[in-house]
């Protein structure tokens, strides 16, 4: 099934092997089934359009170290057809301004330990929506056993 130009592989792998690993992160112990994968990546990207109004083509920056959830947003973003913009996290908050000002994302994700830095960017307020990576946490909960996730899969435009 053609998205955006693209053949959304995660989901057809969660079709033909969906008890199969698809992420491990050995830090935190977190391992994702394509199965389990697919189901975030599609909640994920139905908050982007319901609830963000992301659309096609909008940026998305992400300012995080490498994690599972950089993963899930990279997916997110190519369901909905929105640009992931990546943010190295040991830019000086100077370096990072010009990056957002050159991008002008539409919606700004950050890890909360990097708070300092944020609030010293001055091209912020340009940004419209801004949320935490720990904000985008219920879509990390298992989708048969934890109620928390409150967003439905449904197929994306």
């Amino acid at each position: 099934m053609p998205l955006n130009f693209q053949i959304d592989w995660v989901a057809k792998w969660a079709q033909y092997t969906p008890n199969r690993m698809f992420i491990r992160e050995h830090d935190t112990e977190m391992e994702w089934t394509y199965s389990d994968f697919n189901y975030r990546a599609n909640s994920l990207a139905n908050f982007f359009v319901d609830e963000l109004t992301i659309k096609k083509g909008d940026r998305v920056a992400v300012y995080s170290k490498n994690r599972a959830e950089y993963v899930l947003l990279l997916i997110a973003c190519i369901k909905t057809g929105a640009i992931l913009v990546p943010l190295n996290f040991r830019l000086t908050p100077r370096e990072l301004d010009l990056l957002i000002h050159d991008a002008e994302p539409q919606l700004f994700i950050y890890e909360s330990e990097y708070q300092k830095e944020v609030e010293k960017l001055e091209t912020l307020s340009k940004i419209p929506i801004k949320k935490t990576v720990n904000q985008i946490t219920p879509f990390l909960f298992d989708p048969i056993t934890d109620h928390r996730s409150q967003i439905l899969v449904k197929k994306i435009p």
